[in-house]
């Protein structure tokens, strides 16, 4: 069985090795055990049991330990369950024996959210997540009431209450991105483009900032207007978001660019940039890519 939650627990949600109190050996094993995570699930998963059997109630090692379970739980198949109960009881120790860590219940909720019921998912104890994490921290409430609101696709709802965080935080970008986002894919192109500006203007969350540069180029290919803003958004993105995670390749920003010079009829700048979205292997890119070259 492939557990839907552990495409999004396993992200970075932090660690740090000096604040494990515990003795030496404990902080050996587990930060083996994080190395291995990436690389060996199986001797990540033996690393963290002997963690737990020096220090069952540290929270840190529990944690470490729900997220080394889930990733066992997405590749197995007979096992699965077994290894879905495993993280989620991990994961429930972690935020018993520190509550008020947000890293720790956000993994929780994501847990809630992710996994079928047969194997834990529960909308409503994400919804206790939620609450307890607004308790903690208003800002970190409102993200994490985001994920809750997509999973139950309330788009209504989560638009009213993004429009709404969009004026009281306005720095917290993800705010802003997903607005725009919303706003695109109802084709209210003119009133996305004016958010996706208000997003790229803080650098407070990188990721954001980025995908919201990216967005204000591919808004400029679905509109046709503000194709010049569109082009130097792109720009920016390629020069700011080599190697960095969790936004679109610099083929893809490449292949926006060559739509929007095509636009402008900029032939030589069409070339150069379709020349450089070439490089990508992915074949959605170059289903659009070929569309530039059938139009030339």
């Amino acid at each position: 069985m492939k557990l839907l939650y552990a495409i999004f627990l396993w992200l970075n949600l932090g660690w740090s090795l000096n604040s494990l109190q515990a003795s030496d050996d404990l902080a050996t094993l587990f930060k083996k055990a994080s190395v291995a995570l990436a690389i060996d699930l199986d001797e990540a998963e033996s690393l963290i049991e002997k963690a737990l059997s020096l220090e069952p109630n540290n929270p840190e090692v529990n944690f470490l330990c729900g997220r080394i379970m889930g990733r066992q739980a997405e590749d197995a198949i007979f096992t699965a369950m077994s290894y879905a109960n495993k993280s989620l009881s991990c994961l429930k120790k972690a935020v018993e024996f520190q509550p008020n860590k947000i890293a720790y219940r956000i993994g929780l909720l994501k847990f809630y959210l992710g996994a079928p019921s047969i194997a834990g998912g529960d909308i409503e104890l994400a919804s206790e997540q939620v609450a307890a994490i607004y308790q903690l921290n208003s800002v970190q409430g409102a993200l994490a009431e985001i994920k809750l609101l997509r999973e139950q696709d309330k788009k209504d709802e989560l638009k009213s209450k993004l429009i709404k965080w969009s004026a009281k935080y306005p720095k917290v970008n993800e705010f802003t991105f997903r607005l725009g986002l919303i706003y695109q894919e109802e084709s209210n192109f003119r009133e996305a483009f004016k958010v996706f500006e208000q997003a790229a203007s803080s650098q407070e969350q990188q990721i954001y900032y980025l995908n919201s540069l990216y967005q204000l180029g591919r808004n400029a290919v679905f509109s046709h207007y503000n194709v010049q803003e569109g082009i130097n958004s792109l720009l920016i993105f390629i020069a700011e978001s080599d190697g960095y995670k969790g936004v679109p390749s610099n083929e893809w920003a490449a292949l926006r660019l060559a739509q929007l010079y095509r636009l402008i009829e900029n032939d030589e700048m069409t070339r150069k940039y379709a020349k450089l979205a070439e490089k990508s292997d992915e074949r959605e890119l170059h289903r659009v890519l070929k569309k530039i070259y059938n139009v030339r």
